[in-house]
């Protein structure tokens, strides 16, 4: 009996510790090891009851420590998730850490050392102004010879680079009548040709820049003292400006004829005095001209340039 009861136990602790701990299948597989002790306590009461309750109290022990077995290893779904948790899903590989790799800072380019002005003479002034200006000047195309002597010496210096001032003189006072002809016809033609080629010219540029340009030529006669190196292109794009009430006074007495044979000096000095002369009334007239042709000067400034006028007359006294 002994033995048998011992049997019973080794049996039921290999079936006790076989079983799966996180399946249903494993409870239901110990409930049925649990009947079957039972029903084995009761066929050995008779043991029992002769004094060798050894068997049926180690069987006891036994279900109770195979219950705390169970119980212990089997903790919950905590068990159960953790134990997920450690082991990876199939078909999913544990994605190797990317190794921390610090990119390399760009250097830093170095800022070019600030030079400190260089400060100007007023002679060095004066002629980055001049540079300036003969830039905003503009230059005019080279025109062909416009009179029968500048034909005759341009022909004259083609034959010979050495050619001097006095043959070509004495070259042009022997022409004939009809050579002279001649050299004026090529003189006319030359002069047909360059107005075309310096027409365009101008119109290539807007009035705007026209303007300007004149004012920088206005601005180098007064630095170069050179009054005749830098004439003022004529553009009919520009408007003309209005006149002042003594110039229509001064230009009336001129168109009367009153004024010939004089020279200029002595007709400005005369118009000068009858103006200061006038009364109120006799100068209002030419005031009149000059508002009239001030407003003619707006309309046409703005028709030229886009833009209003901030002036209209010149100087309204001598």
């Amino acid at each position: 009996m002994v033995l048998l009861a011992y049997s019973g136990r080794a049996v039921a602790l290999r079936l006790v510790t076989g079983l799966p701990k996180t399946s249903r299948d494993g409870i239901a597989q110990l409930a049925s090891v649990l009947a079957t002790l039972q029903r084995a306590s009761v066929s050995y009461g008779t043991a029992a009851a002769r004094g060798r309750p050894v068997g049926i109290s180690n069987r006891s022990s036994m279900i109770g420590l195979s219950r705390r077995t169970y119980a212990t290893r089997d903790e919950g779904p905590a068990a159960t998730t953790k134990k997920a948790r450690s082991t990876p899903k199939k078909g999913k590989t544990a994605a190797k850490a990317a190794p921390n790799k610090k990119k390399k800072a760009a250097p830093k380019k170095k800022k070019p050392a600030v030079k400190a002005k260089k400060v100007l003479t007023e002679e060095e002034k004066t002629k980055a102004e001049i540079k300036r200006l003969k830039a905003a000047a503009l230059s005019e195309p080279k025109g062909l010879p416009r009179t029968a002597w500048s034909v005759l010496s341009a022909e004259m210096a083609q034959v010979s680079h050495s050619l001097q001032s006095t043959e070509a003189s004495a070259r042009y006072k022997a022409l004939t009548p009809v050579e002279l002809e001649h050299y004026n016809h090529l003189a006319n033609q030359n002069k047909a040709t360059t107005d075309e080629v310096r027409k365009k010219w101008i119109e290539s540029f807007t009035p705007d820049q026209i303007r300007e340009a004149n004012n920088a030529r206005r601005r180098l006669k007064r630095l170069l003292n050179r009054p005749q190196s830098y004439h003022l292109i004529k553009d009919e794009r520009q408007p003309k400006r209005a006149l002042s009430p003594y110039v229509h006074f001064y230009l009336s007495r001129v168109e009367s004829g009153d004024l010939k044979h004089m020279s200029v000096g002595d007709r400005s000095r005369l118009v000068r005095d009858e103006w200061k002369g006038l009364t109120d009334a006799e100068k209002q007239q030419y005031i009149d001209r000059s508002a009239t042709d001030a407003s003619r000067y707006r309309r046409d400034f703005k028709a030229a340039f886009n833009r209003e006028s901030t002036g209209g007359s010149r100087a309204s006294s001598p």
